[in-house]
């Protein structure tokens, strides 16, 4: 097999590092493994692909592309970068590469596709979905070409593929005019973290309450993420307040990105102000795995995912998950056999709206009129019946069966066998 050039605009901890990171292991498990080189504008834990004898090229000009900087001799010093790195039969494995965060490399891998270099566009998010990003690919792209949008993003090349994470971003790429069979349906793969206790569940569990001061006769309920928008956290606060006596509420991590920082400041100031006993940023004082496994169930209010690791990796620890179903995340899922009983599709607002499309104000005014009034809290109540079997337990038989088909269909093995078939499928 020829060499693998990973590439992405930085490796901050977060999803897609770790799906690189899990690209890295499948690699090593082919045979005969082959070379695999990673290449991006910033590493945060260099050590991992040092440890695992990768060699890791830095090249600042991959970073997000800094609307001030010169975007012609940023895209030289790239063309340069590339035109050193890359040999003629590499592939180049290009995560989020139209996603809009720098235009610039999206045209210079591009070139390189138009030159016979075989790519793959992993797609985990796109720009489509994200009005500044792609007005910032039309503004930087336009100085390089009159071609209409689409057709420089998803031009038709013979060794060009699309990796996407779903069977709804399959048919999305088709919809752009990308043909199917140009398009490869690559879902991420699921490991559990290994948890830092090896004691029993129950002294972990223990252990975890005195840590963050919570009441070892309550269910613990824990959305594993870091709360950005579309994470759609005042629904889960709303759950919070409604359900609070049942079960303890808590989010692992803050937002990274100042621009998700001031909207997750006002929900931390909102709960403290109306007495809602949210647990913020649990993840930062006890072991992510060892929260995961000793809580009763994993809860997703999110609004927008690509894969949906959320819905996957707590069964893997043997934690149901619960909450809002997103048909994009859950349908493939379902398809395999993976079971979730305990998901809804809507949660009416007073108004008749949903409430995942209030603006953060309106959903803090709702919070608020539900807590303080117990004839609309009624109403709420009985308009969202499910409300009432959301925190019942779910058959220790069904959670096995979850863990065992995504232990055997997401394993990093299955992953490494994709992987092979893919670069297979398009390699010079």
């Amino acid at each position: 097999m020829p060499r693998i050039l990973i590439v992405h605009y930085h490796l901050h901890p977060g999803g897609v590092t770790r799906v690189i990171e899990s690209q890295v292991q499948a690699l090593q498990l082919l045979k005969p493994p082959p070379e695999v080189i990673v290449v991006a504008g910033h590493s945060e834990n260099p050590q991992f692909f040092y440890q695992k004898g990768v060699p890791l090229y830095i090249e600042e000009a991959l970073n997000y592309l800094d609307p001030k900087t010169n975007w012609r001799q940023e895209y030289e010093v790239l063309t340069r970068f590339f035109g050193t790195l890359v040999r003629a039969d590499d592939i180049l494995h290009v995560h989020n590469l139209n996603l809009g965060k720098n235009p610039l490399l999206t045209r210079v891998v591009l070139e390189l596709a138009s030159q016979g270099i075989a790519v793959v566009n992993h797609a985990h998010d796109f720009a489509e979905d994200r009005s500044k990003n792609y007005q910032f690919l039309q503004e930087v792209l336009s100085i390089f070409t009159n071609q209409g949008l689409d057709s420089t993003l998803y031009p038709s090349l013979p060794h060009l593929g699309h990796a996407v994470l779903n069977t709804t971003d399959y048919h999305r790429l088709m919809s752009y005019g990308v043909p199917g069979d140009r398009v490869f349906l690559l879902p991420n793969p699921v490991v559990a973290e290994t948890p830092q206790e090896e004691t029993g569940l129950q002294l972990v569990r223990e252990k975890i309450c005195a840590i963050l001061g919570l009441s070892a006769d309550k269910k613990i309920v824990t959305y594993p993420v870091r709360v950005i928008r579309r994470k759609n956290i005042g629904e889960y606060i709303l759950f919070c307040m409604l359900l609070q006596k049942e079960a303890h509420w808590l989010v692992t991590l803050p937002p990274k990105n100042p621009e998700e920082k001031t909207a997750y400041d006002r929900w931390v100031d909102f709960c403290s102000q109306e007495a809602i006993p949210l647990c913020f940023e649990a993840g930062t004082s006890v072991s992510f795995a060892d929260l995961i496994r000793s809580s009763d169930f994993c809860f997703t209010t999110s609004v927008q995912e690509g894969f949906g690791m959320t819905f996957m990796e707590p069964w893997l620890m043997g934690t149901p998950v619960i909450g809002r179903k997103l048909e994009n995340s859950t349908a493939d899922l379902e398809q395999s056999g993976i079971q979730f009983p305990l998901l809804y599709t809507t949660l009416m607002a007073p108004e008749g709206q949903d409430f995942s499309q209030l603006t953060q104000e309106h959903q803090m005014q709702v919070i608020r009129q539900l807590k303080n009034d117990q004839e609309s809290r009624e109403a709420f109540l009985k308009r969202n019946a499910f409300i009432s079997d959301l925190l019942n337990s779910i058959a220790p038989d069904l959670i096995e069966s979850n863990r065992q088909i995504i232990a055997r269909d997401y394993s990093i093995e299955s992953y490494a066998h994709r992987l092979e078939k893919l670069y297979q499928k398009i390699a010079r």
